[in-house]
């Protein structure tokens, strides 16, 4: 009996921290400095977490007994998550973070749960003998069917982001920063490990456990789990920064950009500097004579890419021709692409094939089907 009380003491010790956590991250976000957009989404978040706190504080306390609406509220509340999330994980991975359809749609478990509580609540008044309770705790099942899917979809979504994060490609996107995509990772497997420990608490633990005696001692070692990745996922909210470099260049006027990326296109044909596989922003900056910042601008309004995806349209040209060209027949394709100017066989293949749609040796051989008057 003792060891029940221990248990209980520190089950609701665990709960209560479970309660605070919200006002505690509030706090430590709204006086983070230099907030950015996902920053911004995080006080939206863990504000609305405050107020669910503060209504299940009441609920504990028995004061929204002859309050039902507060009740549901407090369930309802729990379907932005989905939304929040959502809204959280791309204002991180995109480069501007929009209300596309994809964020507004994480919004359909709360819009539902609102339509249905509407038709439960028109039936309950219709009623003759109509109890005053929560809706929710009258029909359950609707509402636990929606707070499953919200669920699931937190969980699948921490998914597709953590695999969003791992096929990163850092050759061709430079703007990537390693230290927040690596902390953005952690981040998500705590999310993903709370939710998941709140599926097992909210549904797990009622269906499979009949004995009073372990439903407590395994309700006890979850809420411990869940106090746990709550402080870890605190710990990475607050570190967390964009994960995409801002670069703060001069603007430059449009006949400016015109007359920059001219220059680089005729320094581009005559000499062909892309051969080199060193070469960079910083050698064509002096073979130009202009800052290395307007030939990046240039080349990212004018092309809407980087400096490396440019450079390696002209090799992908380059090493095309030569594949066309009798003259280069006993050279390799590794030869060929060395020739062009890229720096393996891997990246050869691959940029050639992001360029065209075919691999090297599966243009070679589409060259070889073609009558020479058709593609001359």
């Amino acid at each position: 009996m003792q060891e029940t009380q221990v248990l209980g003491l520190l089950a609701a010790t665990l709960y209560l921290l479970i309660t605070i956590f919200p006002f505690l991250l509030l706090l430590m976000i709204l006086f983070k400095k230099n907030k950015g957009s996902h920053d911004k989404i995080l006080i939206a978040w863990f504000g609305v977490h405050a107020f669910n706190s503060f209504l299940e504080i009441l609920k504990v306390a028995g004061l929204l007994n002859d309050l039902p609406f507060f009740i549901d509220l407090n369930r309802a509340l729990f379907m932005l998550n989905l939304f929040f999330f959502q809204a959280f994980g791309r204002s991180i991975l995109d480069h501007e973070f929009k209300l596309k359809k994809r964020v507004v749609l994480a919004l359909a478990p709360f819009a539902v749960w609102v339509l249905i509580y509407c038709v439960l609540m028109v039936y309950k008044i219709a009623q003759p003998s109509t109890t005053n309770s929560a809706v929710f705790l009258e029909f359950p099942l609707p509402f636990q069917l929606l707070e499953a899917i919200v669920i699931t979809g937190i969980v699948l979504l921490c998914i597709g982001m953590l695999l969003e994060i791992k096929n990163v490609n850092r050759d061709d996107s430079k703007t990537y920063l390693t230290g927040p995509v690596h902390n953005f990772r952690k981040l998500l497997i705590t999310i993903l490990t709370v939710f998941l420990l709140l599926a097992i608490w909210e549904y797990g633990i009622p269906e499979t456990i009949k004995s009073e005696g372990f439903k407590l001692l395994w309700g006890t070692i979850l809420l411990l789990l869940v106090v746990m990745s709550i402080a870890l996922f605190s710990f990475f909210c607050i570190r967390q920064k964009s994960v995409f470099k801002k670069q703060v260049v001069p603007k430059q006027s449009h006949e400016s950009i015109i007359q920059v990326t001219r220059k680089i296109k005729q320094i581009m044909d005559t000499d062909k500097p892309y051969l080199d596989p060193d070469f960079s922003v910083s050698k064509l900056a002096v073979m130009s004579g202009e800052p290395p910042q307007k030939i990046s601008e240039a080349i990212k309004v004018k092309h809407n890419g980087n400096f490396l995806s440019y450079v390696n349209q002209y090799r992908v040209e380059e090493a095309k021709n030569m594949i066309q060209d009798p003259g280069f027949k006993n050279y390799s394709l590794v030869a060929i692409g060395l020739e062009a100017g890229f720096n393996s066989k891997a990246t050869f293949n691959r940029v050639f094939k992001n360029e065209t749609g075919m691999t090297p040796s599966a243009y070679g051989q589409k060259i070889k089907m073609t009558p020479i008057d058709e593609h001359q």
